[in-house]
């Protein structure tokens, strides 16, 4: 079990702001050899988003403030790593 959860975990840990435990880090492992998790992270960061979303539509706001809500709430979850990435893009251009 560990071969999968330790992985997610640093996963995890190096894609969100979420509290994962120091243990589960050490100082000689590379992050780079658990980049092969970094899509599951993914998709546990969407889906957290995507809940958000459905629960907030269905608590009976419109679609603008449940997109808003959701968005924020990934803003959130990853410090806004897409976000300031966008930017990088966008100076790349300017």
């Amino acid at each position: 079990m560990c071969d999968f959860l330790g992985p997610l975990m640093r996963s995890l840990g190096f894609l969100t702001r979420l509290p994962i435990n120091s243990h589960w880090f050490s100082p000689d492992h590379k992050i780079s050899e658990d980049a092969h998790f970094f899509p599951i992270a993914g998709l546990i960061i969407g889906f957290i988003s995507s809940l958000c979303l459905a629960l907030v539509h269905l608590a009976g706001f419109n679609e603008w403030i449940s997109a808003t809500l959701s968005v924020l709430l990934t803003i959130i979850i990853t410090g806004a790593l897409h976000e300031d990435g966008l930017a990088d893009v966008g100076d790349a251009f300017s």
